[in-house]
């Protein structure tokens, strides 16, 4: 019996040849997110996206999950991709759970961020992050110490009080964009040294 070599058996091995030998390409998140927007501040660029990755598996596998929904929010600010942090740690703050607080004080940081930034303050922006502020204060005050520490309690007082002074700004008119501008950097390294010492 005689076997002949047709078009389709032909095509079927080229097929099988690239799959075989055919180099696997390279993914990287450098190109997606803007790891120098920190400034002139050295970065472990490698380590950042390593703890990216484990971050978004972390808020995929439970999107309850308000710690990792903050920490990725976090992360993401620093990369300057607010409406990202807003949306992930948004729906995260939608689902009933214990560490939902965290979730939303990171929606709310991240409106903070895009209310004061260096070019102009914006008005909604600020009313949204009070607003969120509001609903992680309350929330922590509902969990207790157990899911919400006095510390972060005290965190998040310190963050709505500062909002709660810039809508009344605004609604007063004596809105003082510097002003406001100044209370929240003031209060954002604090906050920052605060988690530092938590990791």
């Amino acid at each position: 019996m005689s076997w002949k070599i047709g078009l389709v058996d032909v095509c079927a091995i080229l097929a099988l040849l690239i799959v075989v030998f055919m180099p696997g390409r390279e993914v990287s998140f450098i190109g997606a997110y803007d790891f120098r927007a920190a400034g002139d501040k050295a970065r472990d660029v490698p380590r950042e996206v390593a703890k990216l990755g484990v971050l978004q598996a972390a808020v995929f596998a439970n999107p309850g999950d308000g710690k990792a929904a903050e920490e990725l929010a976090w992360l993401l600010r620093d990369l300057e991709r607010h409406d990202m942090a807003i949306r992930i740690a948004g729906a995260s703050a939608s689902i009933s759970d214990p560490s939902n607080w965290r979730a939303q004080s990171a929606v709310s940081g991240a409106y903070t961020d895009k209310a004061t930034k260096p070019v102009s303050i914006n008005a909604d922006a600020i009313r949204d992050s009070y607003a969120w502020a509001t609903k992680a204060k309350e929330s922590c005050a509902a969990v207790g110490e157990i899911a919400c520490s006095v510390t972060e309690a005290l965190r998040l007082r310190l963050i709505f009080e500062d909002l709660r002074h810039g809508v009344e700004m605004l609604e007063n008119g004596s809105f003082d964009a510097e002003d406001l501008r100044g209370e929240l950097n003031s209060t954002r390294p604090m906050i920052r040294a605060s988690r530092a010492s938590q990791d």
